[in-house]
């Protein structure tokens, strides 16, 4: 598998494998994919794209692949294409992250929900992520770089919640959403 042997061979300690529509995303890989992944034995981190009515769907899936990888950790990126954003639909989103920790802390799996940019309309705000993380005191921010505000908007991550995992990112602040190369943006 090529992109592993890439970062093995660069010193990487893991290798971030999307989950996306229930399928894993790497490409070069023939089916079944988990087992290509676990032939090359090198760690992985599952970064799994959950809308509101996967988060059932997958998480039987999702905890497989967790255990047949042998990891103890994972990466939720909550999205919300099939409903419309509203307080319920926080409150809900909230709440399917509540189970699916709980799924996951009874196998001592643990759990990191990344933050959102605007573009996504949730799930950015201090309010937003306190929803979730002042109630599950256990469940730790992947705090992505590229989707912060500004300084300001950091700081205030920062202190609602110290972040254990960062996705090291730039940005412009003048633009909503993207991730230039490193050192490209503010």
């Amino acid at each position: 598998m090529e992109e592993i042997e890439f970062v093995k061979h660069l010193g990487f300690w893991f290798f971030q494998i999307w989950f996306y529509n229930g399928v894993l995303g790497i490409e070069t890989l023939q089916e079944p994919k988990g087992n290509g992944i676990k032939k090359v034995s090198f760690p992985v981190i599952l970064h799994v794209v959950l809308d509101m009515p996967e988060y059932e769907k997958y998480s039987k899936k999702l905890i497989n692949l967790l255990n047949h990888f042998g990891r103890n950790e994972v990466i939720v990126h909550p999205v919300c294409k099939a409903e419309q954003i509203t307080n319920k639909t926080m409150h809900l989103l909230k709440e399917k992250i509540e189970s699916l920790h709980q799924e996951l802390a009874v196998r001592n799996i643990k759990l990191y929900v990344e933050n959102n940019s605007l573009i996504d309309g949730f799930f950015n705000t201090v309010e937003d992520l306190g929803m979730v993380f002042d109630v599950n005191p256990e469940i730790g921010l992947l705090l992505d770089l590229a989707h912060i505000n500004n300084y300001d908007h950091l700081s205030k991550i920062v202190e609602m919640r110290f972040s254990e995992c960062i996705h090291i990112a730039d940005k412009h602040f003048n633009i909503i959403h993207e991730h230039p190369t490193l050192w490209m943006g503010n």
